[in-house]
């Protein structure tokens, strides 16, 4: 899978107001800042990820990884407090959704990038109202 730059720094703006729980299949930024793949996670949290060819082990520290959200993550966070959820695509991507002060929309170059700036308003009501 191919992050933009911007979804990635969506991503990371994510990061700092919440952690999602990685698991296998999750693409993740390791603490060296490769997006790779969680291809396993062992009892004693010790990561399997994979980039290219290259498979390495590590020790899973939630301060040095950052998980990227892919379009399911985000839709299913908002659908979690929303009833009421759109995203559609009409030149622009755009996610629609519902906060106490009415109806608000969000829109990306990508559909991702569309979800994560929800994702993000959503966190940032959560941390303000």
């Amino acid at each position: 899978m191919k992050f933009t730059k911007e979804e990635i720094s969506l991503c990371k703006q994510v990061a700092e107001n919440y952690r999602k729980k990685i698991k296998r299949g999750d693409w993740i930024i390791d603490d060296k800042g490769e997006v790779c793949l969680i291809e396993n996670i062992d009892k004693d949290n010790t990561m399997m990820a994979g980039y290219g060819k290259n498979i390495r082990y590590f020790s899973l520290d939630y301060s040095e990884i950052i998980p990227l959200w892919t379009i399911s993550d985000c839709l299913e966070f908002l659908r979690e407090k929303f009833q009421k959820l759109r995203v559609c695509s009409d030149g622009k991507f755009e996610t629609e959704y519902w906060l106490k002060d009415g109806c608000h929309y969000e829109y990306g170059e990508t559909p991702l990038e569309a979800c994560l700036k929800a994702v993000l308003a959503v966190l940032g009501e959560k941390t303000t109202g």
